[in-house]
């Protein structure tokens, strides 16, 4: 029997350059010249992946074109193995190596001091012109990892290699890198993300939707529905995406024309599941959110437990 569901469509891959994806690539390369350790950091969601996979595409499409190009690589740190042995400094340089060069011989690794780790990563990456390389939740790693990254950067240098190494992250990050005044007086060039403002979040949407192409912001009713968009989803273009998607999809099946209510209501179909899921997790738990690992302690449904008594 044939599904009723319908296949959605693949969606194209759009990035929506903005400027402060611009500003920030050229202050990111405006430091580059020598090498330079580069800290992106502001709220999630606000476009700093985005902004660190379009520069790569950037530069690789440039690549041809110019005598001082170079390669970009950018990788999560989620990759990186904290498992037995080596040391969080080298696991980091480890990290980066299998992200931007390959696979790291084993025997290798476990005999190598730091140092001399980060000098083999070193001259693999001037083997392959990768001079810049993007290190996205950076937040997540130990201060020791970091500073294991900073002596690969520091290590290239000494090489006459340039390296720029761009470690993005949340609020968090600059705190941790506070910690250490070693890492911190390295650092070349903070460039923060701050949510968009209304005008960019127009030019945002006009790129996800035609419905929003066609608002003028100069006309009341117009700009009450971007401010609606702008305000519910705090200006990250993160947030945006995924309900301009539940929006596309609400309208199809519905099959009417998108307003002010309507945005609302695509809002608040989400939001009502949201809030249902989290009254039913706590009620089933004694009105006590479970931490992760935690497990619900037996004897059933906590709600009924308290009707009982």
């Amino acid at each position: 029997m044939a599904s009723q569901l319908p296949f959605p469509a693949r969606e194209t891959k759009k990035i929506v350059v903005t400027p402060l994806m611009e500003r920030t690539a050229k202050r990111t390369l405006a430091v580059h010249a020598g090498g330079a350790l580069v800290v992106w950091t502001g709220p999630s969601r606000n476009g700093k992946t985005w902004t660190a996979k379009w520069m790569v595409e950037q530069m690789e499409e440039g690549y041809a074109s110019s005598m001082d190009a170079f390669h970009c690589k950018h990788f999560e740190v989620g990759e990186i193995d904290s498992g037995w042995g080596g040391g969080d400094q080298k696991r980091a340089i480890r990290a980066l190596y299998h992200a931007t060069i390959g696979k790291l011989d084993e025997s290798t690794y476990r005999q190598s001091l730091v140092s001399d780790l980060a000098h083999i990563t070193a001259l693999a990456l001037q083997t392959k012109n990768i001079q810049m390389v993007f290190v996205d939740e950076a937040g997540l790693l130990s201060l020791s990892a970091i500073r294991g990254l900073v002596l690969l950067r520091d290590t290239a240098e000494n090489e006459d290699w340039p390296l720029t190494i761009v470690l993005i992250g949340m609020d968090d990050l600059p705190t941790k890198l506070r910690e250490n005044e070693q890492v911190w007086n390295r650092i070349h060039e903070w460039c923060y993300f701050k949510p968009y403002d209304l005008a960019d979040t127009h030019r945002f949407l006009a790129e996800l939707h035609p419905h929003f192409a066609a608002l003028d912001p100069q006309v009341p009713s117009d700009r009450e529905q971007l401010r609606f968009v702008h305000d519910t989803y705090g200006g990250l273009p993160g947030m945006f995406t995924p309900y301009v998607r539940r929006l596309r999809a609400m309208a199809t099946e519905m099959e009417r024309e998108i307003d002010l209510l309507f945005l609302k209501a695509a809002h608040l179909r989400t939001q009502r599941d949201e809030q249902n899921a989290m009254s039913d997790s706590t009620s089933r738990n004694g009105g006590v959110r479970l931490r992760l690992g935690q497990k619900r302690k037996p004897g059933g449904d906590g709600g009924e437990q308290r009707k009982q008594a």
